[in-house]
């Protein structure tokens, strides 16, 4: 199996905004007594905020920053119609998780089997090339990894490293000298693994695996071998609804019609794609507007 992954570290915005503000927005989230911001647009990265920076600290840098509260409803839906639209690639998707803790906020992900649909899209090149122009119009902030395994594709992804890898091999020499804590591995855990000088991918895969087992946990030891495609990863696929039904609240005041216009382009972008991956067409189909 060939895997893509889109790996969206802005999800947590765009669920709640489909079109990006001039004024500093971020997102925020609560850990313990702490308010953490998780995603910020350009706009407030230019104004030197950043995700994992303290909300007291980013309101006083930056004391006319919009703030909206994290909504993982939001982003499991966002995921989930987003998943149905990659149906027109694939046959087989995998819907990533939606973490919780506000440090893993950016690491929402979707994968697609793109193996067997190189063929019907006459090519890798032009698959690639057909799916990012369709995921342009739908106005997500996305990276793209292609590998051989889920958790593979999934880093290639989120080290940005476009160089596709058909094989364990090939995968190896990709990420052997990235840093570990580009694993989705507890923070604590890669601090103790810096600590004893195994600060590189490669260094880490070399150790035993009944080592590694020993001293963190079976499950980091099963964790390297699904990177590397030496255990099966059972995650389920995507079932595609039977139909489309889709809705965006509004967390601001509607002033205009214009502000209508882009959740609804990206709701009907998404709409096409879902109608696409069942080979069907609609000859009508319903707005319901709701007030408050």
């Amino acid at each position: 199996m060939l895997w893509l992954c889109l790996s969206l570290p802005q999800l947590p915005l765009e669920a709640l905004r489909t079109r990006e503000e001039l004024t500093p927005t971020i997102v925020t989230a609560w850990e313990g007594s702490a308010r953490w911001v998780v995603c910020c647009n350009e706009a407030a990265e230019q104004s030197h905020l950043k995700a994992s920076m303290n909300y007291t600290v980013a309101l006083a840098i930056c004391p006319q920053v919009i703030m909206l509260e994290r909504n993982l409803q939001a982003e499991h839906s966002a995921l989930t119609r987003l998943a149905a639209w990659g149906y027109q690639f694939s046959s087989t998707i995998i819907l990533g998780e939606i973490s919780p803790n506000p440090h893993q906020a950016r690491h929402a992900a979707l994968w697609l089997e793109i193996g067997a649909s190189l063929k019907l899209f006459g090519g890798f090149r032009s698959l690639i090339e057909t799916l990012e122009n369709e995921l342009t119009l739908l106005c997500y902030t996305y990276r793209l990894g292609v590998g051989p395994t889920l958790e593979g594709a999934a880093l290639l992804a989120r080290a940005e490293i476009r160089v596709a890898a058909t094989t364990p091999e090939a995968l190896y020499a990709r990420i052997r000298n990235l840093p570990i804590h580009r694993l989705t591995l507890p923070t604590q855990m890669c601090q103790q693994l810096d600590t004893v000088g195994v600060r590189t991918i490669g260094l880490l895969l070399e150790l035993p695996r009944d080592a590694i087992a020993k001293r963190f946990g079976p499950e980091v030891s099963d964790f390297l071998d699904r990177l590397m495609g030496r255990a099966a990863d059972p995650r389920p696929a995507f079932a595609l609804p039977r139909r489309y039904d889709a809705q965006f609240n509004f967390d601001f005041e509607l002033k205009n019609t214009e502000a209508l216009l882009f959740p609804l382009k990206r709701m009907l972008q998404e709409f096409v794609g879902f109608l696409r991956g069942q080979d069907v067409c609609v000859q009508s189909f319903h707005l319901l507007f709701e007030h408050r």
